[in-house]
Parts: C-alpha cells; sequence; structure tokens
C-alpha cells in the first residue's frame, strides 16, 4: 500500500484522487441523508456529517438496534450494534453507526432505503 500511495505522490495524482474521493464521499452522505430525511419516522434523528465516513442514528429510546439489525439481515443489509464497538457498558443500545464509506453509490442507495424500511418497521410495531 505505502508503494502504491508513494507513486502517487511522485507522480502528482494526489490532488485529482482526494477530489475524487471527496466526491464520492459526498455523494453518498447526501444520498443517505436525503433517504433518511424522506424515510424515517420523525422519533429517529440522525447526523448529516460535515466530515468521517458514518452517520449516527438515534432510535426513540424504547427501540433496541438489534431488532433493527435481525429485520436488515433479512434484507442484506448489515451494520455492527452500537454497543458492540462502542459502549463497554452496554449503553446506546438505541443507536447505530453506519458507514457511508464503503458501498458503490447505487447499493448504498439501496441498502440505505432497505434500513429506512427496517427502522420503520420495528419502530411502528413497538
Amino acid at each position: 500500500m505505502s508503494g502504491i500511495i508513494s507513486s502517487a505522490l511522485q507522480l502528482g495524482l494526489q490532488d485529482q484522487l482526494l477530489k475524487e474521493a471527496r466526491e464520492f464521499y459526498q455523494r453518498n452522505v447526501r444520498s443517505m441523508s436525503q433517504i433518511f430525511e424522506d424515510q424515517l419516522p420523525k422519533s429517529v434523528k440522525f447526523t448529516k456529517p460535515q466530515g468521517g465516513y458514518f452517520v449516527w442514528v438515534t432510535l426513540p429510546a424504547h427501540v433496541d438496534g438489534e431488532d433493527v439489525l435481525d429485520l436488515c439481515r433479512r434484507d442484506g443489509v448489515e451494520f455492527l450494534p452500537t454497543p458492540k464497538f462502542f459502549s463497554l457498558e452496554r449503553k446506546y443500545g438505541n443507536c447505530i453507526r453506519l458507514c457511508f464509506s464503503y458501498l458503490p453509490s447505487d447499493e448504498l442507495v439501496e441498502h440505505a432505503k432497505k434500513f429506512a424500511q427496517c427502522v420503520c418497521t420495528v419502530v411502528e410495531r413497538l
């Protein structure tokens, strides 16, 4: 990996690569944010990041992210429940951290829509 980066720097490609990466991430976060704005219940909050690679979703206090994950998995959508990586005390069970930097934009849109549908189903059920 360091050889690739070294070659890119020697060839002066870093500006173009950074521009393309910024455009990709901005497109993905805008798409995800718009889907969530349009489709998530008003009781569900989410961040609109100005940097980084994650959107933080906060479900109503009585909703467990694990319930959303169970439903999402049936639709081929995966995420790591927040308490498993963020809280030793298993707090924040109603929070979900979603990455928008991994999937190509078209797949991200599809997964974001499925995620929003699953959240709606779980929130309405509880």
